[in-house]
Parts: C-alpha cells; sequence; structure tokens
C-alpha cells in the first residue's frame, strides 16, 4: 500500500467515528434534555451512570447481535470500544469546559446527547438480533426515519 493510501485508510478510520445525520439530530435532542435536567435537578452523577449502563448495553447487544448474524469482527468491536472511551473522553470534557465557564451545564447537555443516541443504537441491536416484536413499530419507523433524514440540503 503506498502513502496515500494509507492516509486514504486513516481518513476513513476517523470519518467513521463522526455521527449520521439521524444521530446529530438525536444528539440535539438529547443534550436539551440534558440541559434541562441539570437545570431542574442540577447533579448529573446519576446522569452519567444512566449513561454507563447505556454504553454497557450497546456493548453488549451490538455483540450479541454480531455474533447471532455471524457478522463479528474484533477489530469492528475493538473500534467500538475505542468510540466509547473518545465518548467519555468528551464528557470529561465538557466538565472541564462546565469549571472553566462556571456554569453547570455544559456537561449534562453532552451527556443527554450520547445517551440518546446510546439507546438508539441499543434498540438497533435488539432489532438487528431478530427481537423487533420488543420494540414498538412507531419507534422502530422513528429511527429508521432519523437514520435516513437528509441535513444540509441532502447532504449527510
Amino acid at each position: 500500500m503506498d502513502g496515500d493510501g494509507k492516509v486514504e485508510v486513516m481518513k476513513e478510520y476517523l470519518l467513521s467515528f463522526l455521527p449520521s445525520a439521524g444521530e446529530r439530530t438525536l444528539m440535539s435532542v438529547g443534550a436539551f434534555v440534558g440541559a434541562g435536567y441539570t437545570y431542574l435537578v442540577g447533579d448529573v452523577h446519576e446522569a452519567f451512570l444512566w449513561l454507563c449502563a447505556f454504553m454497557l448495553a450497546d456493548i453488549c447487544t451490538g455483540v450479541f447481535a454480531s455474533c447471532k448474524n455471524g457478522e463479528w469482527s474484533s477489530s469492528k468491536s475493538a473500534q467500538g470500544v475505542i468510540k466509547k472511551f473518545i465518548l467519555l473522553w468528551i464528557v470529561a470534557l465538557g466538565k472541564g469546559l462546565d469549571v472553566i465557564c462556571g456554569t453547570s451545564f455544559l456537561q449534562a447537555a453532552i451527556i443527554g446527547s450520547i445517551a440518546v443516541t446510546e439507546f438508539g443504537s441499543v434498540v438497533e441491536n435488539l432489532c438487528r438480533a431478530g427481537y423487533t416484536g420488543l420494540i414498538p413499530e412507531s419507534v422502530q419507523n422513528f429511527l429508521a426515519q432519523m437514520k435516513n433524514r437528509p441535513i444540509n440540503g441532502g447532504q449527510q
């Protein structure tokens, strides 16, 4: 593989960490919910614990669905775990920004944003594993629409 090929592979790898159009929409909703939660309750400790629970559930259901469908890959699983660590690092950065700015809602907005996408990913994993009967059809339709929704004039 030449130098340009390696750069292209690295670029694709890094781009795989960016959220899709639907995920960005859900993250925006989650950010507002997280910020509102902090405004009403004031403490993000429980929200952070729920985020960790959603992340663990996403990993478990993702591995289960992949194994059930014969799609499991150690490199793809490692990429998923790395993504979780990056998300937790972003939560920590949110806490740092709150301290620097003297606010108390940035970390909560980030937690809410990430938690919503993690929950959506758990639902998608359950559907991939063949458990669509557990998920209301309206939720499945909503997630399908979010995943295919174009942003910025049709660009995803």
